[in-house]
């Protein structure tokens, strides 16, 4: 009863700052881009937007061969979809236990080994023979690589589903304070729909021009720079209120506004601020 007070009491707060805002013409309470508003929806979009691009949409259409050959195409979406239920579940259970960083790194890592791995597999791999329609070759068999890359694969979807999957839509929710909230996560959804198209028409052309090894190793840096962006813009919001959040961000946007103005009084600071 007491929480439910709590939050009451600051939903009621932010509502009447917003009511006075509105009323004094300030839109900076009311405007998402506004330089306030700027360090969660980096952090919100970000991680909608690198959802997409470390290559979620294309990961799935490799394992359908892949069953194929194994002759377990019949049970592909079963066991695809219970594995990606209890990868998710794993996530629902214990983000409060370890935390919505935590969880973040330990699924981004897990895809970046196995996007190195595909990558890899991939070098060695002869795109040509999976275009052939020579009828003897209807009967294939699973090798190292094709096992390889499945394991790689139910890797991925599992670091993705402990992860981004789960903890982006999640952290949206608590970045966002209540001024913004409902403007701010349907730019995120636009982003995440925008960017989920952009990936799925462009790996084809991809695929095609560079061929899957240079694509998935795209994939892998990216996925690199994922881990370095939770680091660096995603805060660690469990155990915090909405107002603890937005004192994060507002702390946060002081200390780079102070760094800023020293780095400006300081010409060689201020070059190599420039650089880095």
């Amino acid at each position: 009863m007491e929480l439910y007070d709590e939050m009451k009491t600051q939903v009621d707060e932010q509502k009447e700052e917003q009511r006075l805002a509105i009323e004094s013409g300030d839109t900076s309470r009311t405007n998402i881009f506004s330089k306030r508003w700027r360090g969660p929806l980096i952090a919100g979009t970000g991680l909608v937007l690198l959802q997409q691009v470390t290559g979620q949409p294309s990961i799935l259409s490799y394992t359908q061969p892949i069953f194929n050959d194994a002759g377990l195409a019949s049970y592909s979406s079963v066991l695809v979809g219970v594995f990606k239920f209890f990868a998710t579940m794993f996530s629902v259970v214990f983000v409060d236990k370890y935390g919505r960083r935590k969880l973040l790194f330990i699924g981004c890592s897990l895809m970046l080994v196995a996007l190195i791995t595909l990558s890899i597999n991939f070098l060695f791999t002869d795109d040509s023979d999976d275009s052939t329609d020579d009828d003897t070759d209807t009967k294939k068999t699973v090798g190292f690589q094709q096992i390889t890359t499945l394991i790689a694969m139910f890797v991925y979807i599992g670091g993705y589903q402990v992860g981004f999957g789960p903890i982006a839509w999640l952290m949206i929710s608590e970045c966002f304070p209540l001024e913004i909230r409902g403007a701010a996560v349907a730019f995120a959804v636009q982003t995440n729909f925008l960017s989920n198209s952009v990936v799925q028409f462009t790996v084809p052309v991809l695929q095609d021009k560079i061929g899957n090894f240079a694509m998935f190793s795209i994939f892998s840096v990216l996925c690199a720079y994922s881990i370095l962006f939770v680091k660096q813009y995603v805060p660690e919001t469990k155990g915090l209120s909405l107002e603890e959040i937005e004192k994060f961000f507002e702390k946060k946007r002081q200390n780079e506004k102070g760094r800023s103005r020293n780095n400006s009084s300081d010409p060689t600071k201020a070059l190599l601020s420039a650089v880095v």
